[in-house]
């Protein structure tokens, strides 16, 4: 079976266009979103608690969010399909991190 690899860019796409990508994306397929943080938080939270197995990869600068975008975003991410990367870290607090 072939893979579909898609990237989304969270501060180049609107929230409902990602949404609607997601929702359609089928087993096979794998969504990557950059910048998660640009997104409206209180949906974002939402559509990562409900994405259960889909392949949601999240790809966020550790730099550029806030610590509780951070927390709230790695509590949401509750699927068992979801990945969290967070890159430049070193500039987080040691708590946060923990």
């Amino acid at each position: 079976m072939k893979e579909l690899n898609m990237m989304c860019l969270g501060e180049k796409i609107s929230f409902n266009n990602f949404a609607s990508i997601f929702s359609a994306a089928g087993a096979n397929t794998n969504v990557t979103l950059t910048m998660p943080q640009a997104f409206p938080q209180a949906e974002l939270q939402a559509l990562l608690r409900s994405a259960g197995t889909k392949r949601l990869n999240l790809q966020m600068p550790g730099a550029s969010a806030s610590s509780a975008q951070i927390i709230a975003l790695l509590e949401a991410a509750t699927g068992s399909g979801t990945r969290v990367a967070l890159s430049s870290v070193s500039s987080r607090p040691q708590s946060v991190l923990q």
